[in-house]
């Protein structure tokens, strides 16, 4: 223990309590202070030398925990407003205690600042101290050779059960090292891993590619540059790390998370020329997020967010076909006007794609709503004659918002009629069929709709005669 490691502690404290020589440090004061002040004091009052040893057996005891748990017991991350964020972490081991200041104060400030900058309210920031970086290093390597085997063994289990404890999304490894050649330089050797939920093959495979594309794992500047070589690497991280979060919410599908981080992103590379190759990517990623989102919602039957997506996602990318569709969707349900909601869909067909007839399906919704019972069974036709690619989509899409209509209102009987019927001839199951269309048929009070009920009639027969073939 010499001079220099007693004035490192003393400036350092928060990345030196980790270090053996702390410990002998703090054990030598406690003695001292035991032998100086503390047992002259217990004197006063008694002589008892079992006192004595006790007071000081709890003392050195008290040191050696405190220097334990600052060592082994990794960080919780804090709670503000009962919300914890997740966390990217950086557990870079450095030769000394200056530079794990450099780390803290220029690398990570500067991170900190950037997500603040651009929003990135949800993530926070932690630094592991050597020892905390170390372990979990090893735990990540052991991590990384279970995974390449493909097994769930203890090493994959304390690695997550970690994670999990530090509340981590994004991790930064790797060493800090000083090379003195020519000018004293700082090398800066990392890698990083990023949580996410399991993936098919392709789906790590492309994020493996667009991370050795984002990434950089050697950095070196001079010393004397020491002040924005770390900033400047620190805000190449960032981007990195935003990219790679951004791409893992779209992995695990949380897009309206994601749709914020592209937002985020998109800002910043337009007013960074080193990564505006990224930007055409990144817009891509942003209207994919707001259009998968707006399906979503729409499938869980919120069709005013759905439409607000939707919205957000033919801003990034004009469709006039699903600007109409939308504005078709938008009047029916929030201003209940049909007949404009029609010409809407009319304007659609007029653009519509060869391969796409989501505009007959609104149709036939708006028909029924009308009433126009003759009209709705001719596009219904249509329909049962037709099919398209994505045919199986907007059948979810219309099921689930009809469903929200019906628990919203009793009387939305047209439900069971349109599921009945697509169940029946485009589902192929007719047994599910069955019951909604007995339910439309028990259920209307409506004159207007006695032709669906005739058609709902044969397709019950139909159905009686398929079950009795089966029998």
């Amino acid at each position: 223990m010499t001079y220099k490691d007693i004035e490192e502690f003393l400036s350092n404290r928060e990345f030196s309590f980790h270090r053996i020589q702390t410990l002998i440090v703090l054990l030598i004061v406690a003695v001292f202070s035991l032998m100086t002040v503390i047992i002259p004091f217990i004197n006063g009052y008694t002589e008892n030398i079992l006192v004595h040893l006790i007071v000081s057996l709890f003392l050195l005891l008290f040191v050696f925990f405190a220097w334990y748990w600052n060592r082994a017991v990794f960080p919780k991350p804090k709670t503000k407003k009962g919300q914890i964020k997740e966390q990217i972490i950086i557990a870079i081991v450095t030769e000394n205690a200056k530079q794990k200041v450099r780390i803290t104060t220029d690398f990570k400030n500067q991170i900190k600042r950037q997500i603040e900058n651009y929003d990135l309210g949800n993530y926070d920031v932690i630094v592991l101290h050597n020892y905390q970086s170390k372990v979990l290093q090893d735990r990540i390597r052991l991590y990384n050779e279970s995974r390449g085997y493909d097994m769930q063994s203890v090493d994959v289990d304390k690695f997550l059960r970690l994670i999990q404890r530090l509340n981590g999304r994004f991790i930064i490894y790797g060493n800090l090292i000083q090379r003195n050649s020519e000018e004293s330089t700082y090398c800066l050797n990392i890698d990083a891993l990023i949580k996410h939920n399991l993936t098919t093959k392709t789906d790590k495979a492309i994020l493996s590619q667009e991370f050795k594309k984002v990434w950089e794992n050697e950095i070196s500047f001079l010393e004397k540059e020491e002040l924005t070589g770390f900033k400047l690497n620190a805000n190449q991280v960032f981007f990195a790390a935003s990219y790679m979060l951004g791409l893992a919410t779209f992995i695990d599908n949380e897009y309206a998370k994601g749709i914020q981080i592209w937002e985020s992103i998109e800002r910043y590379i337009k007013q960074t020329p080193d990564v505006y190759n990224y930007l055409d990517n990144v817009i891509s990623l942003k209207s994919a997020s707001c259009f998968l989102q707006s399906n979503f919602l729409y499938l869980n039957g919120k069709i005013k967010e759905s439409i607000s997506y939707r919205k957000k996602y033919l801003d990034i990318i004009p469709n006039e076909y699903d600007s109409y569709l939308i504005e078709s969707v938008k009047q029916i349900n929030v201003r209940n006007d049909v007949d404009l909601a029609l010409e809407f869909n009319e304007k659609a067909r007029q653009v519509a794609p060869a391969d796409d007839g989501t505009w007959r399906y609104n149709n036939l919704y708006l028909f029924i709503k009308l009433p126009n019972a003759n009209e709705a069974l001719k596009t219904l036709d249509e329909i049962l004659n037709t099919s398209y690619r994505i045919e199986l989509e907007t059948i979810g899409q219309i099921f689930s918002y009809n469903i929200a209509c019906l628990k919203v209102d009793p009387t939305h009987i047209q439900t069971h009629f349109i599921l009945g019927v697509f169940r029946y001839k485009k589902l192929k199951a007719p047994i599910l069929a069955y019951e909604d269309l007995e339910a439309f048929v028990r259920k209307n009070t409506n004159p207007a709709w006695k032709l669906l009920v005739d058609r709902s009639k044969d397709y019950l027969k139909e159905i009686d005669e398929i079950l009795q073939i089966k029998n």
